[in-house]
């Protein structure tokens, strides 16, 4: 602000200009001006014209660095434009300069450089006038030339010749990852050279020509995902090349972009203070000293009493082989819930594997076979004591973050590739591209041919199409099928048909069997097939969107409070509480995602030793994807596992410390059951769970029941799912998966079945089998007690003589639960049945006061002659509710 004479507010703007922020509800970009002017004579399409300033401002030298100069820019023919002119084809454009926005040009006469820095668009940032040479290295003739100096001074000096030549050299030249980069290393006093792209090569050439020049080439890399990757191969390409490190907390800042910093410009910028510059070229200064080299070994020529060579002497070099080991991924994890307090591991790209002592001793040992390194070599390396487990303890920790999901996006890991999802779209990476790691036993072994070209299709390939009610709570979704080949999609499809009997089967009784066969040939895996109505077709619909639904919450590993719910699988087929259908394919749909969920833990629901253990959660960790509760008993309570689904969870294991797993750390949980949780009307067990709802089109037949069994394996010509998949199969199923991830992430709502049959299941475990069947009989309409004022404690008495061993609260529970089951209305709200003052329904029998319950099965009103309003109640001996 006092250097440039500004008041605040300009000096606000100014920098919101430079930093491309906004200030006061405007967003201040830095931006060239344009003009355009008509075609000169001589001026062919595709020339560039520069204007150049005599020097460069201070100003524009403080945007590349605060050391800057024009001495040093002039070392590396950098020039600063007033602007420079592109010929179109039928006219010129001319881009200017200005205050906020300088702009650069490397001139080496025949070809330039332009160098925008402040270009907000990084594809304008850099251009080039004139070809691009291949492979060509800014700063190689400013080093020569610094050597050709030194050489001079020390010829000055007196110093054999041969001597001289040989082994004066530079101290150190470093090579930049990018321009900006370069000019500020230089302007702190060292020989720079860099490629002129990121993906360039330094040639072997240009390495030997760089070590004629310095006995200490150095690397001066990015400190992000790809620029330690690119570092590290080269630095096994070139083993004496020296990375210097910067320190890893650079990362932890953040640029004006948000992103995290990375190179050196930003060091500069976290670090350097003006008024005291000598601070941080000491801290320079010692990064340049303590820069490391891939070679783990040091080499000492050996000489005779006469001087004469006799070989070379190696030694391990313990820091050296520390800093090889750690770049190519060997590190220690820590293991605070397990009996080691650690354990070694090793990192390849993406994916993290344990490791043994003697695998990390055979992996030095084939890096240096594999490279044809001499016998000398070999035998001093697998004679070290310094690969010994004693040694190898001292390896540093590595933090791993291993989570793969955040609130809108689930990475999966392939062999080759890494999928990230999202509610809009699939993208592919090519593994060790993204900053994500990931267990080896939890990389999905697949593709094996598959084309990337096809792998990315199928993701991109949607298989179907969901329209959701606009409206919050209404249920008029919509599915259509848009990939009929596709396995899993088709046995989810019909485990959808909850009509399928009615489609089948009962449309063809005394028909030609032909015509039965043809159909259901046609119409094997059809939701909205023609026999049905449009309400059948509708609610078979909505059960398979809650069944993709559910697939990609489980599939969505991040845990969201305001979403965390128990999946539920249960059959729609009614049976007496106690009885069992299996073969419904339920559990083959929740098992599913192990395919993709690599680490799930299953518990087995039939052992009431097991779910009702304080172990039940043995054996799981923080890298455990999902619990799997198989096949839940009747009567199990649920509310034992519903903290452990929306909070933390204890894990206990057997001889080992219990320990706590964070909300955010625990998996999600999932189970199957034939039977619907006996509390299932209560508003706090629907707010936990996210039911499925599976037709019986999957069945085994028994006592005539069905006509066939009919199995997952008969729909596809005896193929199991999975065992026989081809790797089309496969990629069907991933694909179809992530599209159920999608839609997940897409809608904010939670999308149930339809709850008809769910709820008559409720209805049904409130009863229990011996209340069913006494009141079918009792409140049959052949005993007139429908539509008619019953008493509660006749009632009550008939069912105790009946064997109910039900308390009064509990008969009243399950004769409302009957209603509910029959369809009927208990205790109807009409202005003609009299009422205590407590609600109660009142009439006298007999000459005694009665409670009573009215169950109403007409639609007419109430005929007010069914009541007899007392005039003196009597309440004695009868218990209220």
């Amino acid at each position: 602000m006092f250097e440039d004479n500004l008041s605040y507010g300009e000096a606000c703007k100014k920098l919101a200009k430079l930093y491309h922020v906004q200030y006061q509800g405007t967003k201040h970009t830095a931006k060239p001006t344009f003009k355009k002017r008509p075609l000169k004579a001589k001026e062919k399409e595709g020339e560039y014209y520069f204007k150049y300033k005599k020097k460069i401002s201070d100003s524009a030298l403080k945007i590349i660095g605060p050391l800057m100069t024009n001495e040093v820019a002039e070392r590396f023919n950098l020039k600063s434009v007033e602007y420079f002119a592109y010929v179109k084809k039928e006219e010129v454009v001319e881009t200017y300069a200005t205050d906020d926005y300088p702009i650069f040009v490397f001139d080496f006469g025949d070809w330039q450089k332009i160098y925008q820095p402040k270009s907000a668009d990084k594809s304008y940032r850099f251009r080039y006038a004139g070809g691009r040479p291949e492979n060509f290295l800014f700063g190689l003739s400013d080093a020569k030339a610094g050597h050709t100096s030194l050489l001079n001074e020390e010829a000055k000096k007196d110093i054999d010749d041969t001597t001289r030549k040989s082994n004066i050299k530079l101290d150190q030249v470093v090579l930049c990852s990018g321009e900006r980069d370069a000019l500020n290393m230089a302007s702190f006093g060292y020989y720079v050279v860099w490629k002129n792209s990121e993906t360039a090569i330094l040639t072997k050439q240009q390495y030997k020509t760089l070590k004629g020049l310095t006995e200490d080439l150095c690397n001066l890399p990015d400190i992000d995902f790809t620029g330690v990757k690119q570092a590290v191969n080269l630095g096994l390409q070139y083993l004496d090349i020296k990375t210097i490190w910067l320190p890893q907390y650079l990362l932890k800042s953040r640029d004006w972009r948000g992103n995290p910093k990375k190179d050196f410009k930003d060091f500069i910028d976290l670090k350097f203070n003006s008024e005291r510059p000598g601070s941080f070229k000491t801290i320079l200064k010692k990064l340049v000293e303590n820069a490391l080299p891939m070679k783990f070994w040091d080499e000492v020529p050996k000489y005779d009493a006469k001087g004469n060579y006799k070989g070379t002497e190696y030694s391990y070099n313990i820091v050296h082989g520390e800093h090889f080991l750690k770049h190519q991924g060997f590190y220690r994890l820590e293991t605070p819930n397990e009996k080691d307090e650690y354990r070694y591991i090793h990192i390849d790209g993406n994916v993290v594997k344990k490791v043994t002592p003697n695998k990390i001793q055979y992996y030095v040992n084939s890096f240096l076979e594999d490279r044809q390194m001499n016998i000398p070599l070999r035998n001093m390396v697998k004679k070290t004591p310094y690969l010994n487990e004693s040694y190898l303890s001292k390896l540093p920790y590595m933090d791993i973050d291993f989570v793969d999901c955040d609130r809108n996006t689930q990475y999966w890991f392939f062999t080759k590739y890494v999928a990230e999802i999202t509610a809009d779209t699939v993208k592919i990476h090519k593994k060790g591209t993204i900053d994500k790691m990931v267990w080896e036993e939890k990389v999905i072994d697949f593709p094996k041919e598959l084309s990337q070209r096809k792998f990315e299709e199928a993701f991109n390939s949607p298989q179907f199409k969901i329209e959701l009610d606009k409206g919050e709570e209404g249920d008029n979704h919509d599915i259509q099928i848009l990939k009929k080949d596709s396995k899993f999609l088709n046995y989810l499809i019909n485990v959808s048909r909850i009509h399928w009997r009615k489609d089948l089967e009962d449309s063809f009784k005394g028909k030609n069997p032909e015509l039965e066969k043809d159909y259901f040939k046609k119409h094997q895996f059809d939701i909205s097939a023609p026999n049905l109505n449009e309400d059948e077709i509708h609610e078979q619909k909505l059960h398979l969107i809650n069944k993709i639904f559910t697939l990609g919450y489980m599939l969505h590993k991040y845990k969201d409070k305001s979403r965390a719910w128990l999946a539920l699988g249960i059959d729609n087929k009614l049976s007496d509480i106690g009885e069992s259908h299996g073969g419904s394919g339920k559990t083959f749909m929740y098992e599913s995602v192990n395919q993709i969920m690599l680490n799930s833990f299953t518990i087995p629901g039939r052992k009431k030793e097991v779910v009702e253990s304080e172990f039940i959660y043995g054996g799981v960790t923080k890298d455990t994807d999902n619990i799997f509760i198989d096949d839940v008993l009747p009567g199990y309570d649920y509310g034992r596992i519903y903290t452990d689904v929306s909070g933390p969870m204890r894990v206990n294991n057997k001889g080992v410390n219990a320990f706590t797993l964070t909300f955010p750390e625990s998996p999600k949980m999932s189970a199957t059951s034939n039977f619907t949780p006996r509390d299932y009307n209560h508003p706090s067990t629907k707010r936990r769970l996210v039911l499925t709802v599976h037709s019986d089109y999957y069945h085994l037949k028994k006592n005539n029941e069905y006509k066939q069994t009919r199995t997952i394996a008969h729909d596809f010509g005896g193929m199991q799912m999975f065992i026989d998949f081809t790797e089309q199969d496969y990629m069907d199923f991933y694909a179809f998966m992530a599209q159920c991830v999608s839609f997940f992430l897409s809608t904010n709502r939670k999308i149930d079945p339809p709850m008809n049959n769910v709820m008559k299941r409720n209805s049904m475990a409130i009863m229990g089998d011996l209340f069913r069947e006494w009141a079918e009989v009792y409140f049959s309409p052949e005993n007139g007690l429908l539509d008619a004022v019953i008493s509660r404690n006749i009632a009550y008495v008939a069912y105790k003589d009946h064997g109910g061993k039900k308390g009064p609260k509990s008969f009243r529970d399950s004769v409302e639960a009957f209603c509910e089951f029959k369809e009927y209305i208990f205790d109807p709200i009409e202005e003609h049945i009299p009422r205590s003052s407590d609600g109660r329904i009142i009439k006298k029998i007999d000459g005694k006061t009665h409670e009573c319950f009215y169950i109403k099965t007409r639609l007419e009103p109430i005929n007010p002659k069914d009541f007899e309003e007392p005039n003196h109640p009597d309440y004695e001996g009868d218990t209220p509710y």
